[in-house]
């Protein structure tokens, strides 16, 4: 898959937490598989259809914009094709 990158890039957000809050990444990660086991009925997001008609979407000509997260924004520079390994989870901006 090849994607070209546009818009900005910036540091990761980091959630702020009072130093008593704080939990160890195998804390969070145990936390998250617990919360995992359930789909909660605000976590349900309808798939979007890519197609010119769809009101899910935004188009640029050919193009559409997509959104994804990542931890490595040196890697993603504006303007160029990256070469995706393998699959990436993507969100439109509607």
């Amino acid at each position: 898959m090849r994607i070209l990158v546009r818009g900005r890039t910036g540091e990761p957000i980091k959630a702020e937490q009072p130093e008593a809050e704080q939990r160890s990444l195998e804390q969070l990660y145990e936390e998250a598989v617990a919360d995992a086991v359930t789909t909660k009925e605000d976590e349900i997001f309808p798939l979007v259809e890519i197609t010119r008609d769809s009101g899910q979407v935004s188009w640029k000509e050919d193009q559409i914009l997509l959104l994804t997260a990542n931890d490595t924004p040196e890697l993603y520079e504006e303007g160029k094709t990256v070469e995706l390994p393998g699959e990436v989870w993507t969100f439109t901006d509607r």
